[in-house]
């Protein structure tokens, strides 16, 4: 193994965006992070946990499965967003109505005290706090001076049909950080999440194809969130691009694209952000959804083609938009509704068929709100008011000359009469993004142009739950006949037996076609299971024959010889000939042309079995029992054996994910037949019948592989 150990090194740095930088800078590299075992630690977590404050953790190419939390200063870096991977399995879908009803019963007093929607909301936000900082893949929590370089970090899973998930992918809670170079992508929930009194800067980022929103920036009991967003791209996500609660007057976006929502590009409410120097288009309803009171600052920005509006103002809006360039949003650039006093000012407007409208209540603009605008091929300038003589000369009909439409780019050409009169935005970055479109957004994004939130392919999906949960009061006790709550008669040992015996034979049908349908991986999957399954199986014994000595009270710990370094070198070993095995088949498939390593999984997975075979452990030969380091049947025997499944399962490598996989599709069915499996457990016990329990291969094979996801999970 290798030595844990913190090197001080001096290395020149180059910091993007930094005013001033020394020339030699001394910094303080602790724990590396290496999915092969050449670093000081194989999990971030464990680095994360050995480092000191201020270290700067060096995280290895690799993809690694697991939750992090941050609760000191130090910088996480990996080795770029395309080689480092951080990725937990969002299991929020699962998850969320049951904690959601603890939550209810554990508070139920207060909810019932609530008497305003405010109140209400306030429980709920507590909630969502909870729920998001125990489901993230990635916690910064009570901790200043935090960096978080060059990752990607993702949280696949099932989305709740009519919800949005409060689960962010990351999540700040009362911390000082900086997000810089990572692409945060793929989620049912939320891309980021700040909050807490949180004082985030995010730059040179993706956060996009999430089912939520890309950013959320909010208030809670332990203070305001602070963000600064800059040139970074929010895209593709499936309610809005990024959302600022009440009260988050802190909040600057600048610099970035902001597009493809199925609702808005950006929303806040009672909240006075700065946005200013960004592009806003594609987005299905506005551009700008703002409401409440607000007195935000909408500078220099550019909105194209939102399909409903460029900008929406509702309801005590005091906003400041100026030096805009509004152009060819679907129903009209800018939005006046509800009594607003928005100011609107040397802002273009080009190719609407209603420039700016005013809806009934609105605070009609006595002139000084409507100030040198230039209008130029809209069917309508301004609608919804009188045009009055003091409005009407504050309308600019001119071309503003921008340099080519067709090619969108909307700055202002050199003699640009808009330049001279400083109207509309000089200048703005390139539409097309350094951000290719990712994997996660095609699997969701509608086929055609539109961004329409009836037109998303949803990612796997569940239903709520429909009817009255089940009070522990209310469950009937042990023994009692088979019958629910209603008083009818509940299905009996032999029709549940006869339901779960259907059902495992149609997901071993399932599952056969999905395995065909990869033939050349199945192969590797053929190989693992063959050389791990028998290993789990004598692991179990291991641990039952453990339990089993710990409740006769003939275990002696003390007396006990486990050499644990002698017994991981042999582990390590054995797992590296279980790799050089499935690299082989790796490698047979590629000399013979029948593999092309376009299947993102088969690249991990090979690139995970020659980490594994270049380790300095050299692979053991079979069979393994005979490189044993204990005799049989005693107790260092069963702890080695116990550990080689632990090693198996759970050593951070994806090879026992590998061997558990199953398709999203197939989840719900492969929960069900492990819900019929315990209900003939209970009803066994219950009726004392003596039909025997299903035991064969498959059976065992699903529970374990129930038991092994949820292991994964609580990781």
């Amino acid at each position: 193994m290798n030595t844990k150990k913190v090197i001080s090194i001096t290395i020149v740095l180059v910091i993007v965006g930094a005013a001033s930088v020394p020339a030699k800078v001394r910094v303080t590299v602790g724990p590396m992070v290496a999915a092969d075992g050449s670093g000081t630690h194989r999990t971030i977590q464990e680095a994360v946990e050995a480092a000191a404050a201020g270290a700067v953790i060096l995280v290895g190419p690799g993809v690694y499965e697991e939750r992090v939390r941050i609760d000191k200063p130090l910088t996480l870096e990996g080795a770029g967003w395309e080689q480092t991977t951080i990725t937990a399995r969002n299991v929020a879908a699962d998850k969320f109505q049951s904690e959601l009803l603890a939550f209810s019963v554990r508070i139920g007093e207060r909810l019932k005290e609530a008497k305003t929607n405010q109140q209400r909301e306030a429980i709920m936000e507590e909630f969502a706090a909870e729920f998001s900082e125990k489901h993230a893949t990635l916690l910064i929590t009570n901790s200043e001076e935090v960096i978080i370089r060059n990752l990607k970090i993702t949280s696949p899973g099932r989305i709740v049909e009519g919800r949005l998930l409060p689960v962010p992918v990351i999540k700040f809670n009362d911390a000082k950080a900086k997000v810089v170079g990572c692409a945060v992508i793929g989620s049912p929930g939320e891309g980021m999440r700040v909050a807490g009194g949180s004082d985030v800067e995010v730059r040179n980022c993706l956060i996009a194809a999430v089912w939520s929103t890309g950013i959320v920036v909010t208030a809670d009991k332990s203070g305001i969130a602070k963000a600064w967003i800059q040139d970074s791209d929010v895209r593709n996500c499936h309610y809005a691009g990024i959302v600022i609660r009440p009260g988050c007057d802190s909040v600057v976006v600048k610099g970035c694209r902001i597009s493809g929502s199925a609702w808005h590009g950006i929303h806040y409410l009672d909240a006075s952000p700065e946005i200013t120097g960004n592009l806003v288009f594609g987005n299905a309803r506005s551009g700008i959804y703002a409401s409440g009171k607000t007195a935000a600052t909408v500078k220099n920005n550019v909105f194209y083609k939102n399909e409903k509006g460029g900008v929406s103002c509702w309801a005590n809006n005091g906003d400041t938009i100026e030096n805009n360039t509004f152009a060819s949003n679907g129903r009209e650039g800018l939005s006046i509704r509800g009594k607003c006093q928005t100011t609107i000012r040397q802002n273009i407007f080009f190719g609407h068929s209603k420039a700016v409208t005013f809806s009934s209540g609105a605070g009609v603009p006595d002139g000084w709100r409507l100030e040198r605008n230039i209008y130029w091929e809209n069917e309508a300038a301004v609608v919804g008011v009188e045009v009055k003589p003091e409005i009407r000369k504050e309308i600019i009909s001119v071309d503003p000359l921008l340099v080519d439409v067709s090619q969108k780019d909307f700055s202002l050409a050199a003699d640009s009469p808009a330049l001279q009169k400083g109207i509309g935005v000089p200048a703005h970055i390139a539409f097309r993004s350094p951000w290719a479109l990712q994997p996660e957004e095609k699997a969701i994004i509608p086929d055609g142009d539109t961004r329409d939130n009836r037109q998303w392919k949803k990612p796997s999906q569940i239903k709520p739950k429909e009817g009255k949960p089940v009070r522990a009061w209310e469950k009937k006790p042990a023994g009692d006949k088979d019958s629910d709550m209603t008083g009818k008669e509940a299905p009996g040992f032999e029709q549940v037996l006869e339901q779960y015996k259907r059902l495992v034979v149609e997901l071993d049908a399932e599952l056969a076609t999905y395995r065909a349908s990869m033939p050349v991986f199945s192969k590797f999957l053929d190989v693992a299971i063959n050389r791990v399954f028998p290993l789990l199986q004598e692991a179990d014994k291991a641990g039952q024959w453990l339990s089993k000595a710990r409740e006769q009270g003939t275990l002696d710990w003390e007396k006990s010889v486990y050499d644990k370094k002698k017994a991981e070198k042999i582990l390590m070993g054995i797992m590296a000939s279980i790799y050089k095995d499935v690299y082989s088949e790796f490698q047979k498939a590629l000399e013979a042309g029948k593999l092309t390593l376009t299947d993102e999984q088969e690249k991990i997975y090979f690139q995970s079995c020659i980490y594994h075979i270049q380790n300095i452990t050299e692979p053991i030969s079979e069979p393994f029992e005979d490189h044993y380091p204990y005799k049989k049947d005693t107790l260092e025997y069963n702890i080695f054996v116990r550990d080689l499944g632990q090693v198996v399962t759970m050593a951070g490598s994806p090879l026992g994910k590998m061997i558990y996989q199953i398709p999203p599709e197939l989840e719900e069915k492969q929960h069900k037949v492990n819900e019929l499996y315990e209900q003939l457990v209970q009803k066994k016990k219950q009726s004392k019948t003596d039909i025997p329990l299903p035991q064969k291969y498959k059976e065992d094979y699903l529970k374990k592989l129930e038991d092994e996801q949820q292991k994964i999970g609580r990781r």
